[in-house]
């Protein structure tokens, strides 16, 4: 039995998040890449691509918010009228196999249509509800998510 067999299925999905991620430009380096984003940089990324990064315990705004997806997922299929389900895939772009993402939620129905899901602690970069301004980091993210799955 090796070391991999013996993990619970959960650090098997860990393993292989981390092992694709090290794979590919993700959504989210994108931003890190760009100076777009408060949560990394070029360097950090470039470290984490080669597996030198120091592991960071989650942080508590980053625990809460994927605790809270579930309760943003109703909220916004209640205020649209538009059911959403989990996708846990892994997608390359078609063109550009070095650039991957992962999603949070497809609409049912329409797959593509993608919806990613952010909680934060202010609202500086968002425009007032229904308004299409973003914070440039998550605009980023979301162009490059759509790029890799031909959403919209």
């Amino acid at each position: 039995m090796t070391e991999l067999d013996m993990l619970d299925e959960s650090e098997t999905e860990e393993v292989s998040f981390e092992a694709e991620s090290r794979t590919a430009i993700r959504s989210t380096d994108v931003a890190k890449i760009l100076g777009l984003s408060r949560y990394g940089s070029p360097l950090t990324v470039y470290r984490d691509k080669r597996g030198e990064s120091e592991e960071r315990p989650v942080s508590l705004p980053a625990w809460i918010g994927l605790r809270l997806e579930t309760l943003v997922t109703e909220l916004y299929s209640t205020s649209t009228g538009t059911p959403l389900r989990a996708d846990d895939g892994f997608y390359r772009h078609p063109e550009f196999d070095w650039i991957g993402t992962h999603l949070d939620r497809r609409a049912v129905g329409d797959g593509r249509l993608i919806v990613e899901l952010k909680t934060r602690s202010s609202t500086r970069g968002w425009g007032d509800d229904g308004s299409a301004d973003i914070p440039p980091d998550i605009w980023t993210q979301v162009q490059v998510q759509a790029g890799c799955v031909g959403a919209r």
